[in-house]
């Protein structure tokens, strides 16, 4: 791929073209589902038939392919021109962009791509919205309501609910082959059996004392020793003796809790803990030397068993009350190292640069990042020591019971202890600040200004706060943010080792400043940088190249293939070559909306037509794309463009259609005045859904005024004619009323004036009406004048010949 991708062969476009230039008619049956939609909707709307509608989209497709035959550019009936046109837009469109080569460089001659330099731009864009960004980014984790919150919910949830459970587990099951409970079995099992005849058969009390569950001075004290003895008891045989397998027995029945027995009168039994079994829970807490100082553990041991030595408990729940008693509901330092790592702030503080160097310090947070966040003596282990100021802030913030008692972080000083971390002690200093994110979207980055002295200030409740700097999990949500930085921890620290190189250790802070990460970005991170994540390669191809591909097949099948950045932990960062051969690969032959874009107007002329086909090209392109990859291969792009360069039928279309196809004599000014209502979008072509509706139109609207006005039958006319009917309706029945009602009267004189007025106005009214239509017969002739003139208005309309209304006048006997 390093010379360029291969142009298409041309026999790929013989059988596209052959098959687009196939003019076929869709039958009902095989209509797509577009058109289907469009046909039951129209018919609902418009009262057709199914079958009406059908066949008028039929139609229109027949019309529409014929009219794309007409206008079919000459480069598509030749293989060789198609071929050269795709292959040429696919290259200079993308893929020469990947392609690198030489330059003159400050070291000579040096590789570059253009590719590369559109990375470059996206760098720099980054560089400069880099304040934007961590201003956002330190919204979102130095949030003190959600660290509140979260720490009290790592407190009562995390810590008493799985952590304690988790080490109270560990140390007390027989099955783990590393617990106390474990030893304690294999212990008992060697000493039951070696020792029964010697010690334990006259002293079985001795087995507890010998396996380190009481102490020698607790055997003979009552309380104790009513405890071993009433366990021992119940593990007789049933002459009630003794025996080495009985002592095994008693030993897990009083220290382990899956060997209690079951409850008696719905009470539960007990099980004991023992002092080993406390050091051993504590110690798989991530408790210090310090923090169990024997004298004082010893002490409050006895505080809490009452002087007997064994702690009695029927719950879980009163084992984790036991270890927070002895914190005094309190954070010991492994479980505020929990807390710290849990909400994000300072977890990473114990791999300190200044102190322990580069190396040193990123590979011990790259252990830490992989360690169990429940399991606190390993987390404690791989934290390492705290630097200077965080002791300070724990010394400031933990209280302990007594002098010589070890400290603790009360909950209610979690919060103080973690501003005191992050917030550096400056007192009272006039320094200026600017925002950092003068042009946020979100109002709560405006809390965050940017200080003369070039550090990062918070304003919080009316006062303003200096940040140590950025620390590690902070810069992790910053980079993620961000297209041209993967979240790595190595980028971290070589930023932090470059400020110490700059600033020094004296001038410098233990965490990162934001404008010595802008300055390393720039000078050092970006100066020759070939590898990219996925983000900034899909601003690559997508905003700056526009091969607007869908984004899960570009990271799952061009993306995550291609070999990754050996120094990169996660695998976050690809070669710019390997992305360009890897997508030239996955496309095939194919060309993308853009693509399709450019070969549309090189091939069509500008124009009203050219803007519609444009128009429509994201929609036609994904009816011949349904699996959404993005890309069209050379049979189904020949055609995309064989159907747009005829989007629809434009309004000379139309006319050519209803006048030559139809042989419908439409004037022009009619034919465009249905047209333009008809065309809903404004495009200036109808599609299936306009074609329609206009014919429709044209049938019930134009065509009856058009024979009226041929019958020369105005509104005025026909109104006339109608009330005249009325009238002589009237007067007749006027007539027979007075006639029926003379009779009975003997009124002859009044009758026969009656009779003889009524009928000369009838004899008035019928010559007057015989006269208004042009006849001086009867009605049969009346009727049989309108059907001759019906008649000849049809044939004026639909311009028949003279045959033809022969054979009609002589069918219709007019």
């Amino acid at each position: 791929f390093a010379a360029g991708p291969p142009p298409i062969k041309s026999v790929f476009f013989a059988k596209a073209i052959a098959g687009s230039q196939e003019v076929q008619i869709q039958r009902p049956g095989q209509l797509s589902a577009r058109n289907q939609a469009n046909i039951t909707a129209l018919s609902s709307q418009l009262n057709l038939r199914i079958g009406t509608a059908k066949s008028a989209i039929n139609g229109y497709i027949l019309e529409l392919q014929r009219k794309r035959q007409e206008h079919r550019p000459p480069i598509l009936e030749k293989a060789d021109a198609c071929a050269g046109l795709f292959s040429r837009i696919r290259q200079e469109r993308l893929f020469n962009h990947f392609i690198e080569f030489e330059k003159d460089g400050p070291n000579g001659k040096e590789k570059d791509s253009c590719v590369r330099q559109l990375l470059h731009e996206i760098q720099q864009a980054e560089v400069g919205d880099l304040s934007v960004k961590a201003a956002s980014a330190l919204t979102t984790v130095l949030d003190w309501v959600k660290i509140s919150r979260n720490s009290q919910a790592y407190v009562l949830s995390t810590l008493e609910g799985a952590i304690i459970n988790r080490a109270m587990d560990e140390s007390l099951s027989s099955v783990h082959d590393k617990s106390i409970a474990y030893d304690l079995c294999m212990q008992v099992y060697q000493l039951a059996f070696s020792k029964w005849d010697s010690v334990y058969k006259n002293d079985a009390t001795q087995v507890f004392v010998d396996c380190g569950v009481v102490e020698y001075r607790y055997k003979y004290w009552p309380a104790t020793k009513s405890i071993l003895q009433s366990v021992l008891d119940k593990n007789k045989c049933f002459t009630g003796d003794l025996y080495p397998g009985a002592l095994v027995g008693a030993v897990k029945m009083l220290c382990l809790p899956e060997a209690k027995p079951p409850p008696m009168n719905d009470i539960p039994a007990k099980t004991y803990l023992w002092y080993g079994a406390l050091v051993h829970i504590l110690k798989k807490l991530g408790w210090s030397d310090e923090e169990m100082e024997p004298a004082w553990l010893g002490r409050r041991w006895r505080e809490v068993t009452e002087g007997t030595g064994l702690f009695a408990y029927e719950h879980d729940d009163q084992l984790i009350g036991l270890v927070m008693s002895l914190s005094s509901g309190g954070l010991w330092k492994a479980a505020a190292k929990g807390l710290m790592f849990n909400v994000g702030v300072g977890g990473y503080c114990g791999c300190d640069v200044q102190r322990d160097g580069l190396e040193k310090a990123a590979k011990a947070a790259h252990a830490l990042m992989f360690v169990d966040p429940i399991n606190l003596l390993a987390l404690a282990e791989k934290a390492g020591t705290w630097p200077d100021y965080v002791e300070d802030a724990w010394r400031r913030n933990s209280q302990r019971a007594g002098s010589l008692d070890p400290t603790f972080l009360p909950v209610d000083r979690i919060l103080d202890f973690l501003r005191d971390v992050v917030y550096l002690p400056v007192g009272e200093v006039e320094v200026k600040l600017t925002p950092l994110s003068a042009w946020c979207t979100n109002a709560l980055d405006l809390q965050w200004k940017m200080g003369g002295d070039k550090a990062v200030w918070h304003t919080i409740g009316g006062t303003n706060k200096r940040l140590r700097g950025i620390w590690l999990e902070l810069a992790l949500v910053l980079f993620k943010s961000m297209d041209t930085v993967p979240t790595d921890l190595d980028v971290y620290y070589q930023a932090l080792a470059f400020q110490d190189k700059t600033l020094g250790k004296s001038g410098g802070t233990p965490w990162l400043r934001l404008e010595v990460l802008r300055r390393w970005l720039k000078e050092v991170y970006y100066k020759d940088r070939r590898w990219c994540t996925f983000a900034s390669f899909k601003a690559i191809t997508h905003n700056l190249l526009r091969c607007d591909l869908p984004e899960g097949p570009l990271l799952t099948q061009v993306f995550t293939p291609c070999p990754k950045d050996p120094e990169d932990d996660l695998g976050e960062l690809r070669r710019l070559t390997d992305l360009g051969g890897a997508l030239f690969t996955w496309m095939g032959y194919g060309l993308w909306p853009a693509a399709m874009e450019v070969a549309l107007t090189e091939i069509m002329p500008r124009g009203r037509v050219q803007t519609v086909a444009l128009s429509v090209l994201d929609e036609e392109f994904k009816a011949l794309d349904p699996e959404g990859l993005g890309i069209l291969q050379p049979a189904e792009a020949v055609v995309l463009l064989h159907r747009l360069v005829a989007p629809g039928l434009t309004c000379e279309d139309m006319t050519d259609f209803v006048s030559s196809r139809l042989g419908m004599q439409v004037p022009d000014r009619e034919l465009h005045k249905y047209f333009a209502m008809m065309d809903v979008n404004g495009d200036g072509v109808l599609q299936a859904d306009e074609f329609i509706p206009m014919f429709v139109y044209l049938t019930f609207d134009f065509f009856p005024h058009h024979v009226l006005r041929r019958l020369n039958l105005s509104t005025g006319k026909i109104v006339a004619f109608v009330l005249s009917v009325l009238l002589l309706l009237g007067l007749l029945f006027a007539l027979i009323t007075l006639v029926i009602a003379a009779f009975p009267t003997g009124k002859g004189v009044a009758a026969t004036l009656h009779s003889s007025v009524s009928g000369v106005s009838a004899y008035v009214a019928k010559q007057s009406s015989d006269k208004s239509i042009g006849a001086e017969d009867s009605m049969a002739n009346v009727k049989k004048e309108l059907e001759a003139k019906a008649l000849m208005a049809v044939v004026a309309v639909l311009g028949l010949s003279k045959a033809v209304y022969d054979n009609l006048t002589r069918m219709m006997g007019v």
